[in-house]
């Protein structure tokens, strides 16, 4: 088989093959390669069978001109030397199966005898035999064309009842997972609502009973201004950078601050009180009246076994380890709480000591935790559950 391409300048480039079918394209496997942008990685088919050419276009959106006429894609057309062969970019293609082959096409058909599409061809001395061949070509694409029809109806068909039958199986299966799982899940959680809200409801109370503790129990309280002088010298005090808050009056001003006041504080002294800032919030405690409180009466204070570190470690946690207290400070943007201790000595107020807590903490301890290390202060005197439970949670500064 002689395959002549010839370019849009004219120039001609002859192939010869012995093989029964060549592709002609711009990829590189092809066996005629011609590299230009108009022509398509594979783009023609060309098949010999026995002296007969057949044409057949591989392209998705390109095309292939054959008698004037463009080629419908994938469909062999037999070839006709006369009829003029024209690719993408004006490329001229002329095919022969052998020369003598030639010669006798040229002798005996005209572009005018054939139609490339139905392939009518007048009377001539090959007629008879291109007929034949033709027309079984074409009943065996027309048998293949139907079978193919019947197996796409029939896999439509089947398609559809697997499409029902998966439909069918998903809601049964969405019906048995509910009646099952679900419907038994959304019991149990309507059933457990009423015992969390009574347990948010107790645990509320539990918090505000070990705020009011303090003062409730207090018997024998003496007013700041009865306390005796080794009362109020109980630690000596210490004059640092936190003297500036605890001058402050500035405390528990705002709608928030004055709220969190009232959560550590059922009644203020003179320098008490919360103060923020940026995003520090300072406790300012008056030393010997909160102990005093704590431990139910200024003697019970002063006459403890307690050392002084725990005693001034105690008062400083008291109220500021509450987790609701914690946590409603985290939620505002607060990230440490430093809490001053101070006393009254005379008529000034001297810091004694300082505590600083991580806000987070109340994460790693609960209210019942809270609630009996402090139980056991104030009524035993017993800091035992406190130093193995809380003490690690405020740090002394100063």
């Amino acid at each position: 088989m002689i395959v002549t391409i010839t370019t849009p300048d004219g120039d001609k480039s002859e192939y010869s093959f012995d093989s029964e079918s060549i592709i002609l394209g711009r990829g590189q496997n092809c066996d005629i390669v011609i590299s230009d942008d108009h022509i398509s990685r594979k783009h023609l088919e060309i098949k010999r069978f026995e002296d007969l050419i057949f044409l057949k276009d591989l392209t998705l959106s390109n095309w292939v001109s054959y008698n004037e006429e463009k080629l419908e894609k994938g469909v062999e057309v037999q070839y006709y030397d006369f009829a003029p062969l024209i690719l993408p970019g004006l490329y001229k293609v002329e095919i022969s199966a052998n020369q003598s082959a030639q010669e006798n096409d040229s002798q005996t058909l005209t572009k005018s005898d054939i139609d490339i599409y139905h392939n009518k061809i007048n009377a001539v001395t090959t007629a008879t035999n291109i007929t034949e061949f033709n027309n079984d070509i074409q009943d065996k694409k027309r048998r293949s064309r139907k079978g193919k029809k019947s197996s796409k109806d029939s896999k439509k068909k089947e398609k559809n009842e697997l499409g029902t039958m998966a439909f069918i199986l998903i809601a049964v299966i969405g019906f048995l997972v509910y009646q099952f799982f679900l419907k038994e899940e959304s019991s149990l959680i309507s059933e457990r609502r009423p015992i969390e809200r009574k347990k948010a409801v107790e645990r509320k109370a539990v918090e505000r009973k070990v705020v009011r503790r303090a003062q409730s129990n207090v018997t024998n309280f003496k007013n700041e201004n009865e306390l005796t002088k080794s009362e109020k010298e109980i630690v000596p005090a210490v004059k640092d950078i936190y003297s500036e808050v605890l001058a402050s009056d500035d405390k528990c001003t705002g709608e928030n601050v004055r709220n969190l006041c009232q959560t550590i504080f059922l009644n203020l002294t003179k320098k008490e009180g919360l103060q923020r800032i940026k995003a520090d919030m300072y406790v300012v405690k008056n030393f010997n009246l909160r102990g005093a409180y704590l431990f139910r009466s200024s003697e019970n204070f002063t006459n403890s076994n307690l050392s002084k570190k725990q005693l001034m470690q105690i008062v400083a946690a008291e109220g500021v380890l509450l987790p609701n207290f914690l946590k409603k400070l985290e939620l505002d943007g607060i990230n440490k709480i430093s809490i001053i201790l101070f006393n009254v000595n005379r008529t000034e107020f001297e810091v004694v000591k300082v505590f600083q807590v991580d806000v987070t903490n109340y994460r790693k301890y609960d209210i019942d935790s809270y609630s009996k290390a402090f139980a056991d202060i104030s009524s035993q005197q017993n800091p035992s559950y406190f130093d193995a439970n809380l003490s690690r949670f405020i740090e002394e500064v100063k």
